[in-house]
């Protein structure tokens, strides 16, 4: 009697089929959740990273422009951030050599025409880019804008912000609309006074 119970007791020891099927189930289940996850929280890091390479970007402008960093043997130099909507994987450091607020030139960065004012041209990769331009207008937020430069000028930090719409006119702020494929969106806002953060 004593060993038929411990033949019993062996014998029933292991997993059954079923179990061991349920088991790699909820184990396929909740490697599914991780990673779906994963790819959402590293979605949302890139697109913060972005946000704030935009950020730098314009605070570089801000420095060259109070700095006065020289190209060529001139030292008067404007310095700017160039948005254009029509070009949402991308935006230009740029050098206002002509001091007219506006950006000119070909957008290729190549060193090799000396009339393009580009510098560097920053390139928004991983299925992400700007979609909205917004300027804050006197009642009202508008996010109908195409193309944005904002310039800095020595010995001043404030940022002048320009439409190439609506030429000659400085605005208050500007807010810069990052988008993810997936549709979150991080804000990248220029005031007047300087101040440039990610929201």
């Amino acid at each position: 009697m004593f060993q038929k119970r411990r033949l019993l007791s062996k014998a029933s020891a292991g997993f059954t089929l079923v179990e061991l099927l349920v088991s790699l189930g909820i184990f396929a289940v909740v490697t599914a959740l991780v990673l779906m996850k994963h790819q959402s929280f590293s979605g949302g890091i890139l697109l913060t990273n972005l946000a704030y390479e935009t950020a730098l970007t314009v605070r570089r402008a801000q420095s060259f422009g109070i700095n006065v960093k020289g190209q060529g043997p001139v030292f008067d130099i404007w310095y700017g951030v160039h948005f254009d909507r029509s070009k949402p994987t991308e935006f230009l450091l740029f050098a206002d050599s002509n001091k007219n607020t506006t950006y000119e030139g070909t957008g290729a960065c190549d060193g090799i025409d000396t009339a393009d004012e580009c510098f560097e041209k920053v390139l928004i990769k991983r299925n992400m880019s700007f979609n909205q331009l917004c300027i804050a207008g006197p009642s009202a937020e508008d996010c109908n804008r195409n193309i944005i430069n904002i310039i800095f000028k020595r010995p001043d930090p404030e940022a002048r912000i320009y439409d190439n719409d609506v030429p000659g006119t400085a605005y208050g702020s500007v807010k810069i609309v990052l988008v993810a494929s997936d549709g979150r969106s991080k804000n990248v806002v220029v005031r007047k006074t300087g101040q440039i953060s990610v929201e």
